[in-house]
């Protein structure tokens, strides 16, 4: 481990830090808002919903912060992590293009969109830290201990996010991978590694239990978290295994608007380039290495199975819901996409792509942060305006419903622009009491200083079913209710 502290590594996370820092400045200079955002930023100390979803990881955390979530600490020291985690990755796969890489990472939006949950960026990427660390020091340390470590890094990773899981079962994937070209697989230590890692999310599973009991709460019914079970989770996997590919299409070529915007900035038709660019590069390899037939049997079946190891997140819960924030196992792809650029003309090529590539990615991080800022500012303008118009009627309680249409002037093209998932986001949970109410309290007290009240549900629902409702305009009062109507 002593030979990761050198120049070389130090610079490796600085620029990712310096890269970071300047094309995700929206994060921490503007005031970018979502609903998710909106709930749990500046200040949260209630982490109930986090226990019942089975992260209590993040609860520790939150102490360790005093519940404070301020967005330029959040960014830079999250960023100093992912710096940590290029420089394992890196070392553990070999990349030769390391300052490319470290760039292109830094820029991709699935780092941009972990980072606008900054309420959490940094213990996601605590959690991302620890289940690549597991890995390598699998493969790297020397000691008895290595799998007792492995074990405590695994469960650290799932109590922060469960998704985490699947970069460890990708890395371990591509390392074998790596180690089947170099004739150093041992088919005996992939299996160990694979069980410490198993007896990792059992034992994970078991405190999850424990936590539930501690803090009183029941598992949430989010994904039918609450409904998983041996016998569902084994029958479902041959569905699984057909989303685990559908989600991979969905990043790479689909324009799904929850795992990634591809169409309107052509990446889809990068990426097609740039698996064409490595399935010739795998070829070569294949065909130039020394390699056993068994072994480089073994190689196409791994990469063949990639899509299913990348979204091993799936086969864990009931239903799968994928979006971009899940999708940290396809960074490890990219690690993958970099090892392979060994002929020097395939590396021309595949640099130029990624070149391209990541231009639209830093294009459609500014997008996203532009769409965030003018969704945030229209509603702001719509609630200011009820203020001003209310000014002596402040002390009614409140209420909102709906959602304001994205623009249709020619900021429309930034929406297209923009990645998807959290930038096309509204502020507020729209129809939904509980996480309106929530939010909307909350934005009028960090960003209006107003402790308002709020309708209760009852009367919500009451005014919902009124003629007056169907009526108003923007806001109006609705018995002796002040009603915002967001459309």
């Amino acid at each position: 481990m002593k030979k990761l502290l050198n120049k070389s590594n130090y610079l490796i996370v600085l620029i990712t830090v310096l890269v970071g820092m300047i094309i995700h400045f929206s994060i921490y200079t503007k005031n970018l808002l979502s609903a998710d955002i909106l709930l749990y930023n500046s200040f949260y100390n209630s982490y109930l919903w986090e226990i019942s979803l089975g992260r209590f990881g993040l609860f520790i955390i939150g102490i360790l912060k005093s519940y404070l979530s301020i967005p330029i600490i959040e960014v830079f020291s999250s960023l100093i992590i992912l710096g940590i985690i290029n420089v394992l990755l890196i070392d553990l796969l070999k990349i030769k293009n390391k300052y490319l890489s470290i760039v292109f990472i830094t820029c991709t939006p699935i780092i941009s969109v972990s980072l606008l949950f900054y309420y959490c960026s940094f213990s996601y990427m605590i959690g991302m830290l620890a289940i690549v660390l597991s890995v390598y020091l699998l493969y790297k340390l020397k000691s008895k201990y290595k799998y007792l470590i492995s074990i405590l890094l695994t469960i650290c990773s799932l109590s922060i996010y469960q998704a985490s899981i699947s970069i460890g079962v990708t890395l371990l994937v591509i390392y074998s991978i790596k180690l089947l070209f170099d004739n150093k697989f041992k088919f005996k230590e992939l299996i160990f590694n694979i069980i410490s890692m198993l007896i990792g999310i059992m034992i994970y599973y078991i405190l999850v239990k424990i936590s539930l009991l501690v803090f009183n709460v029941n598992m949430t019914d989010y994904s039918n978290a609450d409904k998983i079970n041996i016998v569902g989770l084994i029958s479902a996997i041959p569905s699984k295994i057909f989303i685990s590919y559908q989600y991979f299409y969905y990043y790479f070529f689909g324009n799904n608007t929850d795992i990634m915007k591809n169409y309107y900035m052509n990446n889809h038709m990068l990426n097609i380039l740039l698996f064409i660019v490595l399935g010739i590069s795998l070829i070569y390899k294949l065909v130039k290495s020394n390699v056993s037939i068994n072994n480089k049997l073994l190689i196409i079946m791994f990469v063949i199975l990639l899509p299913i190891f990348m979204n091993t997140v799936s086969f864990m819960i009931p239903i799968s819901k994928f979006h971009l924030l899940m999708a940290g196992s396809y960074l490890v792809f990219y690690y993958f996409l970099f090892s392979l650029l060994d002929n020097k003309f395939i590396k021309v090529i595949g640099i130029i792509l990624i070149c391209l590539l990541l231009r639209n990615y830093i294009v459609q991080d500014q997008a996203s942060y532009l769409s965030l800022e003018h969704t945030t500012k229209k509603y702001d303008t719509v609630i200011s305006s009820c203020i001003n118009n209310n000014i002596n009627n402040l002390d009614k309680e409140f209420m909102i419903y709906g959602s304001l249409s994205k623009s249709k002037s020619d900021f429309d093209r930034i929406y297209k622009m923009n990645y998807g998932f959290i930038s096309d986001l509204d502020i507020f949970w729209g129809d939904d009491y509980t996480n309106s109410r929530n939010g909307f309290v909350r934005y009028m007290y960090f960003y209006k200083g107003l402790n308002i009240k709020y309708v209760s549900e009852e009367d919500y629902n009451k005014i919902l079913d009124s003629d007056e409702f169907n009526n108003i305009n923007n806001f109006d009062i609705i018995n002796d209710k002040i009603v915002i109507k967001f459309r």
